[in-house]
This record gives C-alpha cells, structure tokens and sequence, in this order.
C-alpha cells in the first residue's frame, strides 16, 4: 500500500511538473511573440519592425569633420592628385567641390595618360570602381547610383548622377543626391561634386492612409511669394488634391529661431523622412500649382512649394 501510494504521489508530482513546465514555456513564447511588431507597408509582405529613431536627423559635429578633411588629404597623396579646390562638406560629410589643379586623380593609373581614349562606358565603370574604393569619402559606393546623363564635350564627358535614399521611394529633394563629374576622355578627373547624404537606418513603418491626408489638407494654408508679394491660399476643399505618392524626403531645419541668420553647418540640420506627395489643382483642367509634403507616419505638414500658375 506504501507502495502504491508512493508511485501516486510521484505520479502527481510528475503531472505537477508537466504543466509547471508548459505553463514556463507558454510565458516564454508569448514574451517572445510580444518583442517584436509585425507590420507591412502598401505592396509587401509583413515584415518585422525595427526599434529606429523617427525621423533619422544629422546634426554638425566637428570631429567627422577633420576625419573627413583627413581622408580627403589622404585621397589626393594616394591619386597623386593635386586639386586647388578640395572642399568638404561639414554637415553632408561629403566632397562638395573637387576642381581646378594638375595632376588630376585618374581613373586608370595603370595605363599612362594619353596612351588611350576611353569610351563613355569604361568612364563609368571606372567613376563606379572609385566611388566604391573611397565610399566613406563620397557617401555612395557606386552601386546606389543611377546615372541620369552622360555628356560629350569635346575633350570631357560630364556625367550626372542621383543617388536613391532611402532606395525604395522616389526622392524629392532635387538639390541632394547628386553626383557630378567631369572626366577627360583620357580618365582625369577634372570636377567632381556630390551632395549625397549620409545613410541612416530608417523604421519599417505602416504608411498612413493617404486619403486621411487629403481630408487633413483640407483648410490648410500655403503662403507663397508671386509678383514680389506674399499671398496666402486655403485649400477649400479634397477635390483639388491629388491622390498622393509616396516619396521620400530631406527638410533643412533651422536650430536658430532666427530665420534671417546665415545657413552654416553648425546651426542647421538633416532631417529623413517618408512622405505622402501631393499635388493642389485649385482650377480643373489645369496644372497643379503647388505641392505639399505631408509626414507618412504623424501627418505633419513638412513642405509647401508654390509650382507656378
């Protein structure tokens, strides 16, 4: 009987265990389910959301900057290239201006200069080789580059790049990620200029719904400058605005309140951005007149450009 009772309670106990355990392995799971937040964006699949800061901004430091006046220096020894011009830039952490000197960096220090005339495309397979050695240097390593134009003057071809960031979206700002270059036939490279921005890791996010940014506009004012006066429109009603493209885009912030002070790198910043794009058509039938940039995640109004009537 001691017997049998004994193998009752280790029956028990054992049953006891069991659930104890399950019951430790169900919390587990469930805390593990709860770390992470699945959510998708218009198009794809559901994804895994990353704890990133929103919006990514850039602010000055100066200490990148002398690493960056370092690594310029640091190029021209190793190119035994000697630019006149050799101007970084100390918010983008980019070469703004490489120009006016002799010798050039060349492409192709292989073969000696004037020996060969390179086609358009082995100019840009070399540019894209370059870009990828000294990427910290350019901001882009070449494969991020869409090449918008390449053309032929005389001696020179001059290409034009964009670079897409973040890669997924169109990107609105005009006057950044570009990369320009201006290239002997022989692989000397006589200008180069970019203003590609520095990337940061940016939140997969679940984009509004851009009809909710329509109704948002609705009474929101734009003042504009039109023959040397500042006027004001009111957006009146939903059915002069556009449906909405996503996009992405980078606003300069002024951290002085004072908004005549001179733009410098210490007292502006980057701000990343997605954004629903949208365009006003105050009169049917005819071109849009402005277009407003409308945050994707809180809605807030970034920018509003007057287009011209």
């Amino acid at each position: 009987m001691v017997w049998v009772y004994s193998n009752q309670l280790s029956a028990i106990s054992l049953k006891k265990y069991n659930l104890f355990f399950l019951s430790i392995l169900l919390i587990f799971l469930l805390q593990g389910c709860g770390s992470s937040e699945s959510v998708s964006e218009p198009g794809k699949g559901a994804v895994v959301a990353k704890k990133v800061t929103y919006p990514a901004r850039i602010s000055y430091s100066p200490e990148p900057v002398n690493s960056l006046k370092s690594l310029l220096s640091d190029f021209m020894e190793k190119t035994n290239s000697n630019y006149d011009v050799a101007e970084p830039d100390s918010l983008l952490m980019t070469v703004r201006h490489l120009q006016y000197g002799n010798p050039h960096a060349r492409l192709f220090p292989e073969i000696e200069t004037g020996q060969k005339d390179y086609s358009v495309e082995e100019l840009d397979k070399g540019l894209k080789k370059l870009f990828a050695a000294w990427k910290p240097l350019f901001n882009t390593d070449g494969k991020d580059l869409k090449l918008i134009s390449a053309e032929e003057n005389d001696e020179f071809v001059h290409f034009i790049y964009r670079k897409q960031f973040p890669s997924d979206y169109p990107f609105a700002n005009p006057e950044f990620n570009v990369v320009e270059v201006m290239v002997s036939v022989h692989g000397e490279i006589g200008y180069l200029s970019s203003t590609a921005v520095p990337e940061r890791e940016m939140p997969v996010v679940n984009w509004a719904d851009p009809e909710i940014g329509r109704r948002e506009l609705v009474q929101h004012k734009i003042s504009y400058e039109k023959s040397g006066r500042t006027q004001v429109y009111v957006i009146q009603n939903q059915s002069v605005v556009s449906g909405g493209v996503q996009s992405a885009i980078i606003l300069i912030r002024r951290k002085a309140e004072n908004t005549e002070i001179e733009l410098k790198p210490y007292n502006i910043e980057l701000s990343y951005h997605y954004a629903w794009e949208y365009l006003i058509t105050p009169d049917e039938g005819k071109p849009a007149v402005f277009k407003v940039y409308l945050d994707a995640l809180t809605g807030e109004v970034l920018e509003s450009l007057y287009l011209g009537d």
